[in-house]
């Protein structure tokens, strides 16, 4: 297993997010409009998302979900929410002093061992403090093609039937054989410039925008895919937007030649 970025999710307040919304998927919300509209925004289908939430005991419960998708739902009062829906696959309690020292979840909070104001954090886990049993299921129908340890020449016509909603693992594995670990944008590799603990961290790219993609599709790992790093990531989704890899290229040049 590789560092990923996780996202880091604060529900304090209790919030029970399934009951809510009625779907036994949600497990965050944020507001459609105002200054949450943007906040997490953009995320790619099987985002890993940690929620923290304080139980009736006084400890807290972490949560860990994969994302499936972000749905607009009526709040009670009528008012559209931005609701994260995904399938929970580990979970576990602690005191708050115990998970203010926990690799696992000292990004949630202060030097002083309280909860940060930021309800939404970003942060990468080394392999080493994962939960023991996460473990990456991937669905497959009987007539899609489980593709894992494949690599795939330039120009291949090969592709893999997916759920829009499911992560695939083997469309990643086939797309980062082909391209290797680098930013296809700014040519960052992680393992350079951060070192081992680093090493085979990227962001996969889908450059169909999921939100536009039916149910199943079939996705061409060299042709769909695209290895990105984090920031150049944010920048294609920057807005609402879903801006080409040439497009954030051309903006990187133009940047350094006003410089």
């Amino acid at each position: 297993m590789t560092a990923t970025e996780l996202i880091y999710l604060n529900n304090c307040l209790g919030r029970n997010h399934a009951k809510v919304y009625e779907n036994e998927r949600a497990f965050f919300d944020f507001s459609a409009s105002g200054h949450q509209e943007k906040m997490a925004a953009g995320l790619a289908v099987g985002q890993e998302c940690v929620v923290a939430s304080l139980s009736k005991m006084g400890s807290i419960a972490f949560s860990w979900y994969s994302l499936e998708e972000e749905r607009l739902i009526p709040s009670e009062s009528g008012v559209l929410d931005r609701v994260f829906l995904g399938q929970r696959f580990f979970s576990e309690s602690m005191s708050k002093p115990k998970a203010a020292k926990s690799k696992r979840y000292a990004i949630f909070f202060n030097s002083l061992g309280h909860f940060k104001r930021s309800s939404v954090l970003r942060a990468t886990l080394a392999p080493r403090y994962y939960p023991p049993s996460k473990k990456l299921k991937v669905k497959l129908n009987p007539d899609e093609v489980d593709i894992a340890g494949q690599a795939y020449p330039e120009g291949a016509t090969k592709t893999v039937v997916v759920n829009a909603y499911e992560r695939n693992a083997a469309a990643r594995s086939a797309c980062l054989q082909h391209y290797g670990l680098r930013c296809a944008i700014c040519d960052l590799s992680f393992a350079e410039a951060y070192g081992t603990d680093a090493e085979g961290y990227i962001h996969v790219h889908h450059r169909k925008p999921l939100a536009k993609l039916k149910t199943a599709y079939e996705v061409n790992p060299i042709k769909d895919l695209v290895p990105v790093c984090p920031n150049c990531h944010a920048v294609i989704h920057l807005g609402g937007a879903n801006r080409s890899v040439d497009q954030v290229r051309a903006m990187i040049e133009t940047a350094k030649s006003a410089q």
